[in-house]
């Protein structure tokens, strides 16, 4: 008997001891005002939290609500704030949609709010991870006006977003088709493209990636150096790969793309090597003997031929790896 009570009050100690070392703190989010209460999304939060995190919370809140302007109304924002126990504090990971140069992914809040569930949903069936919380804020350091939707989650998940833009400009159907085989073949699922930009989850980053090997005024100089390309892009020993003129119609220019999954750098001398021409034909006429004078101590792969934007010449873009 004496030896049990002995264990009882060892275990009463250690658990004592264990809630001492524990420390509180907080996590505040901000949650799209819904049918639910504040303080049901208080609970709720609370709950996803938990579940998430397996951590205990003591304390559930409303703070009250924040409104945020957008689409030319108010919009209401529940502001939630949980207290609860760890020996340390924990941090999520946020992950945004949001384009890779600059430009909102939703044009209007009501949008994004819209594609909110939906994203959720496909953040947890593809991740594996609780979206603790969900929600829109405007862009931030982009071009023009929009918004980003973002995800808060803990853990490690099991496939993370990505996105991809193939190609310098939005381009046709048949290509941006090809792009989207191309993805799926190598085990990624899109969930959202967006002017040419696709968001996908992939248990590996497939490394893929765009490079312009040069801008063109008209479609016949891309295209007729779009062999070249494909030469350049074999030397990046790519598993993927994949070349393209595509237009940016605004601007009237193209663009000569390589997309790859290739580990090797690509550099350009951006034509300071070359001499300059006062025609395209004559910097095509001259190009071998340029790459091969360009190639004595360089691992030189190829040449492009495109105007100088910043004069009338043509130059020669030699490119190398290393």
């Amino acid at each position: 008997m004496l030896n049990k009570l002995m264990v009882l009050m060892s275990a009463l100690s250690f658990t004592a001891a264990a809630q001492a070392a524990m420390n509180t703190y907080t996590y505040r989010a901000r949650i799209p005002q819904s049918a639910l209460s504040c303080a049901d999304e208080a609970a709720a939060l609370s709950l996803r939290f938990t579940q998430a995190t397996r951590l205990h919370v003591a304390q559930a809140e409303c703070m009250g609500a924040v409104n945020m302007p957008a689409d030319g109304q108010v919009y209401a924002l529940d502001v939630l704030v949980l207290t609860y126990h760890s020996d340390r504090p924990v941090a999520p990971s946020v992950t945004s949609f949001e384009d890779d140069i600059g430009a909102a992914l939703y044009a209007s809040y009501a949008a994004c709010l819209t594609d909110l569930s939906v994203q959720a949903k496909g953040y947890q069936d593809n991740t594996g991870l609780i979206p603790v919380a969900a929600y829109c804020m405007p862009a931030e350091g982009v071009v023009g006006s929009g918004y980003e939707l973002k995800l808060e989650s803990f853990g490690t998940p099991r496939a993370r977003l990505h996105s991809l833009r193939p190609f310098s400009f939005a381009t046709d159907a048949t290509s941006l088709s090809s792009v989207r085989e191309l993805l799926k073949q190598h085990g990624a699922i899109i969930v959202r493209e967006n002017q040419g930009v696709f968001f996908y989850y992939s248990a590996s980053n497939l490394g893929l990636s765009t490079i312009s090997l040069g801008l063109f005024s008209n479609a016949a100089q891309c295209s007729v150096q779009a062999a070249e390309a494909e030469k350049i892009s074999q030397s990046l020993m790519a598993t993927v790969m994949m070349t393209k003129c595509v237009q940016d119609t605004d601007a009237g220019l193209f663009s000569l793309d390589i997309l790859s999954n290739g580990y090797k750098q690509l550099s350009s001398d951006q034509g300071l090597l070359s001499p300059r021409y006062y025609t395209f034909e004559e910097c095509l006429q001259d190009k071998d003997r340029a790459l091969a004078e360009a190639a004595h101590g360089r691992n030189v792969r190829g040449g492009i031929c495109n105007r100088d934007m910043t004069s009338n010449f043509f130059v020669l873009n030699i490119f190398s790896v290393y």
